[in-house]
Formats: C-alpha cells, structure tokens, sequence
C-alpha cells in the first residue's frame, strides 16, 4: 500500500494558539507546587487506578526534562 505525503499546509500567518499572557503564567506559576504535590501524590498512591499513576509520573517526568520544542 502506497504511502500518501501531504504537501499542503506550512505555516500561516497568525495560526495556531496565542500565546499566554504573562498574568495568567504569573497566576499559574502561583500553583505550581501544588499542582507537582498533587502530581506526586497520585503517582505514589497504590489505591489509585493504574493510569491515573502512570499519567500523574508521565506529567512529573516531563515537566522535569528541559524542552526541547523549538
């Protein structure tokens, strides 16, 4: 079966999410050590279902690695 390649699209101006604005990241960051408790607290809970554990150490390791988005 052939492989199809798109070769529409590209970038458009004013396209995709605007970024946040600083007082909601200011807000954000307020919470953010609750939000990583939280986090921790569900991955370490062995009462909690299995996916929400695994999503809860995914979000964990992820906000602990550097991004490599552009």
């Amino acid at each position: 079966m052939p492989t199809a390649t798109k070769n529409h699209g590209g970038d458009r101006p004013g396209a995709g999410r605007p970024p946040a604005s600083p007082g909601l990241q200011r807000r954000a960051a307020q919470h953010a050590a609750l939000a990583v408790a939280a986090l921790a607290d569900v991955a370490a809970d062995p009462k909690a279902p299995a996916e929400a554990r695994v999503v809860a150490a995914v979000a964990l390791l992820d906000a602990a690695r550097p991004s490599v988005k552009g």
